[in-house]
């Protein structure tokens, strides 16, 4: 049986190469950690920043990227009742000192600002999922029934790993859609809304059972929203177009109703260069009751 498995090493803050390294398996492995086998890890944006030299968030080097993955469980400590080696997992990638719980940061992306994530992250939880192992807490491993990916002529969902995968980016606005009371008899306002978590954004809102206006300037990505669940019964979209006045009427217009307006505006805008408020966040807010 090997002792060592393959990971991608991002070495240092300039460095522009990712370099393939075997690293020891842990064993035996500690009380709460399990080994797990990513299947499936997403890209996120800050994946450009690892080929630049100019990854600025706060971590330390040198680092496993990948902050979040489908896996399949290798071993599982002896505190483990319910896990076990065989399980298709969802690891989620937001790791909370289990002493601490303001302690946060995310494996493979972000040790935190504060001593408490940095040493947990640098001497614990110091590798992300890009390899063909990884260490992970045991309460950060949610297990996905095998229905989920059984063929739907056999009872299933008919879902493949990858798409499972896609929870990094849909959890993300999910949590602030939950706790602004998003539901039935609710409609939500996001914009813009065809990115990798604006598009997940749209998906959970729908999930939950509200009315969704999406709004982007690209007539194309939005027509791909009216794939998702639910799209044809509860999605408008809205093609803006940075007169604030005119996409303020066509929002306002799309929530339908009693012609009120949204309960709610989830803001998805990336970082952006500038100080200066984006027209869609102007004409958002107008069309809010």
């Amino acid at each position: 049986m090997s002792t060592t498995y393959k990971a991608l090493i991002h070495e240092s803050t300039d460095s522009t190469t990712l370099t393939l390294k075997d690293l020891p398996i842990p064993s035996p492995l500690s009380t709460g950690s399990v080994l797990v086998q990513p299947l499936f890890s997403n890209l996120a944006s800050y994946a450009r920043c690892l080929e630049d030299g100019k990854y600025m968030r706060p971590i330390s080097f040198p680092f496993v990227p990948g902050h979040s993955c489908v896996a399949r469980i290798e071993a599982v400590p002896p505190d483990a009742t319910k896990l076990k080696p065989g399980d298709i997992v969802w690891v989620d990638s937001l790791i909370v000192s289990r002493d601490d719980p303001d302690a946060q940061f995310l494996i493979g992306f972000w040790n935190g600002t504060t001593p408490g994530p940095q040493k947990l992250s640098k001497e614990v939880w110091s590798n992300g999922c890009f390899a063909e192992k990884v260490v992970v807490p045991l309460e950060n491993c949610f297990v996905l029934p095998p229905s989920l990916f059984q063929a739907k002529n056999e009872g299933g969902l008919g879902y493949e790993v990858k798409d499972m995968a896609a929870l990094s980016f849909i959890l993300v606005c999910f949590a602030g859609l939950v706790e602004a009371g998003v539901g039935v008899g609710k409609t939500v306002i996001i914009a813009p809304a065809t990115g990798k978590f604006s598009g997940g954004a749209v998906l959970a809102a729908l999930a939950l059972g509200a009315k969704v206006v999406a709004a982007s300037r690209n007539a194309e990505k939005l027509a791909t929203l009216y794939s998702l669940p639910y799209a044809t019964e509860r999605l408008s979209t809205v093609q803006m177009t940075g007169d604030t006045d005119t996409d303020a009427a066509a929002l306002l217009k799309a929530t339908g109703g009693d012609g009120r307006g949204a309960h709610l505006f989830m803001d998805v805008t990336p970082p952006l260069p500038t100080t200066t408020t984006p027209t869609h966040f102007t004409a958002a807010l107008r069309a809010l009751r």
